[in-house]
């Protein structure tokens, strides 16, 4: 599947064993995900792949004055079963599809993440203005008109890649 993505897209497509992917997370070994939960947490993102999906990241020290240009993405291929921890410094939103039925996945998360912000987003600073809901900061596409009705901020700078599968 992996060599038959890169075949088809125009941008590398890893795999998140990859040493390219350690910069952004780590891929999860030795646990049987049945399990009822994790016991640590550390602001991280757990995903795991209940099928195939590719997830494009990004660092959050890419970010220039609440921009982030699409040339500094990358992109990683997660195959059923893999499970990955995202860091808190990865840029990252929803998994691609790599079948036409679409992706799923678990995702984890610390408790009160993407709930509703108490106060109104003009009352926070500069630095926090991507901040769309608690633990949750956004930039979106400018042709992203969906996530900026949420109020996510339209600063991604270049194209609106899609990962071509078929």
């Amino acid at each position: 599947m992996l060599r038959k993505l890169n075949e088809k897209n125009k941008v590398n497509i890893y795999s998140v064993n990859d040493e390219k992917f350690k910069s952004y997370g780590r891929v999860i070994k030795g646990y049987d995900f049945t399990l009822n939960g994790f016991e640590y947490h550390k602001c991280s993102e757990v995903n795991i792949a209940v099928t195939d999906f590719v997830l494009i990241v990004g660092h959050t020290w890419d970010i220039n004055r609440n921009t982030y240009n699409v040339e500094n993405a990358e992109f990683f291929y997660i195959a059923k079963g893999e499970a990955i921890e995202v860091y808190q410094t990865t840029l990252h939103l929803s998994p691609c599809k790599v079948h036409d039925d679409g992706f799923k996945g678990i995702v984890i998360l610390d408790r009160g993440t993407n709930t509703p912000l108490e106060y109104k987003k003009d009352e926070i600073e500069l630095i926090d203005y991507l901040l769309l809901m608690k633990n949750k900061w956004v930039i979106a596409h400018p042709h992203r008109e969906p996530l900026i009705r949420q109020g996510a901020f339209p600063g991604i700078i270049g194209e609106n890649i899609e990962v071509f599968y078929k």
